[in-house]
């Protein structure tokens, strides 16, 4: 018996994601700065304080089944070295946008789950010494049975 569907939730984002076409990590980023785009799944912020969390109750009386929730914390990263944040933020967006459209035609992650959604998220400029990025941080919810 699966103790939690977490890691298995995080495993079906990695390769969902990977449908885009966009580069996904696998946790906290290790990115070089060539890596103009990239996605992070499991971590949410840039000093690796982004967790995913799970939470169960007893979905009935007795030892039977459980309802296992979770949520598992993503980046979106695009980086250049100019100082053109419109066009970093727009293809941020556009980028969520392409991992909402693969979440949403596949709210089971391939059965692992009952329900998976993009339930909220944020959005970090960066400017600095090196260019322009901006980060948009979002979390994967689910409910599953265990």
């Amino acid at each position: 018996m699966r103790p939690t569907q977490l890691p298995y939730v995080i495993d079906a984002l990695i390769t969902l994601f990977r449908t885009t076409g966009i580069t996904v990590l696998d946790g906290p980023a290790i990115a070089s700065e060539e890596m103009t785009e990239f996605i992070v799944v499991g971590d949410e912020s840039d000093d690796s304080s982004g967790e995913s969390t799970f939470t169960q109750d007893w979905a009935g009386l007795g030892a039977g089944a459980k309802d296992d929730e979770g949520s598992v914390s993503c980046t979106i990263v695009v980086q250049a070295g100019d100082d053109d944040l419109q066009t970093r933020r727009s293809r941020a967006f556009t980028i969520l946008g392409l991992c909402e459209a693969a979440q949403r035609g596949n709210l089971s992650l391939s059965g692992i789950v009952i329900f998976s959604a993009i339930r909220s998220g944020t959005y970090q400029p960066v400017s600095n010494e090196r260019g322009t990025a901006a980060r948009v941080g979002f979390i994967v919810t689910y409910k599953a049975r265990i």
